[in-house]
């Protein structure tokens, strides 16, 4: 397995990083003073591909409930190096989700990869590119070693949110884009040819969904985010909403360039 030949030395010192796939699960009653039970998304068991091109959100969803299926107890889910586009993740308790060195997560532009989610205290939206829903004990973290992160192996999630931003929406009884520096024109001339609304591409009249943010962790304790490159948001980038005991730390964070 290459996977196999990745390296931890660069990871965080949040928690122990021994590979124990091909081990037994650890019992639910264990504690998280041992090695977790770890899921790497390029194993054939879950085939995501990093090639930038490939939606690969049923291939790490698939690992991400696989992984906590077998150990509810504590897991985690390992990015390794590559550039992977995917839709809408939905995280589990107990779990962290972390990317290596030069490992990248990058949203896709169908809006379908997004479900829309209802009955959250800002209306409509588009579930974030990484989310959490009623969890204890959730971590997502990079491999980092400085903030700001400039080199190319620093660990990224990317909301590709040029696409998002360049969508219309009704303001005040007229048209506009989430991007009002005119300079940003020409590029959503080729992002948004045809003037689409955001109500629009949600296939909906109306008041307009919420786009989809970046890392949203809704009703959760104990929350980590650290090490990582947050960048490109199609919405918000990081929303810690109604919940408790969260961290954020080490982490660079860029808007989408106007």
């Amino acid at each position: 397995h290459h996977q196999q030949q990745h390296h931890h030395h660069h990871q965080p010192p949040l928690q122990s990083a021994v590979d124990t796939r091909d081990g037994a699960p650890p019992s639910v009653a264990s504690t998280q003073t041992s090695p977790p039970y770890q899921c790497v998304i390029t194993d054939a068991r879950y085939g995501a591909k990093p090639d930038n091109t490939t939606i690969n959100t049923a291939a790490i969803q698939r690992a991400i409930d696989t992984c906590h299926a077998a150990s509810p107890a504590w897991s985690r889910v390992v990015v390794p190096e590559g550039a992977f586009k995917t839709g809408s993740l939905e995280l589990r308790s107990n779990m962290e989700l972390h990317l290596e060195a030069g490992a990248g997560l990058y949203g896709s532009t169908n809006p379908s990869d997004y479900p829309i989610v209802e009955g959250l205290p800002f209306g409509k939206m588009w579930r974030a590119l990484i989310s959490g829903y009623n969890l204890t004990n959730v971590k997502v973290t990079g491999s980092n070693t400085a903030v700001p992160a400039e080199d190319d192996r620093a660990s990224i999630i990317d909301g590709v949110g040029w696409w998002w931003n360049c969508l219309l929406y009704e303001s005040h009884g007229s048209l506009t884009s989430n991007i009002p520096n005119p300079d940003a024109a020409p590029y959503c001339k080729i992002f948004n040819p045809h003037n689409r609304t955001v109500a629009q591409v949600a296939g909906m009249t109306g008041r307009a969904p919420l786009r989809p943010k970046l890392v949203e962790m809704f009703n959760c304790t104990s929350v980590t985010i650290a090490d990582f490159t947050a960048q490109n948001a199609a919405c918000w980038t990081i929303h810690p909403t109604y919940s408790r005991d969260v961290v954020v730390q080490r982490m660079t964070v860029r808007g989408p360039r106007e």
